[in-house]
């Protein structure tokens, strides 16, 4: 049996995301509240309303792509939540932005208010 060396660059480039660039989660996460108009407490209420949630994950999805936070940390962040919940907050506005014209839009223009 053959011990690997090196990683396996096929794998690392092929991860689900790209990070655009990093920066501290308190950042990204006060831009988030500007771009929707909303406060901490309305993203991070535990509420399963569609809006709160479609933000909430839209924000989540800003942490993973802007920080270098581990899902781990970024779930903890958002109420102690697990990091599958991220996982499926990724996957879902991934989802959503291919169905939907308006999510993917607003998903967008919330990447460049981020950027700006």
């Amino acid at each position: 049996m053959e011990l690997i060396s090196e990683p396996c660059k096929p794998c690392i480039s092929t991860l689900p995301y790209k990070r655009l660039f990093v920066t501290g989660r308190e950042i990204v996460m006060q831009k988030c509240y500007e771009f929707f108009g909303v406060d901490k407490e309305y993203v991070m209420k535990i509420n399963r309303k569609r809006r709160r949630v479609l933000i909430r994950q839209m924000c989540m999805y800003a942490c993973v792509i802007y920080t270098n936070y581990s899902l781990a940390d970024i779930g903890e962040y958002f109420n102690k939540k697990d990091h599958t919940t991220v996982i499926h907050a990724k996957k879902t506005i991934d989802d959503l932005c291919f169905s939907d014209e308006l999510v993917k839009q607003e998903f967008e223009e919330l990447k460049k208010y981020i950027q700006k």
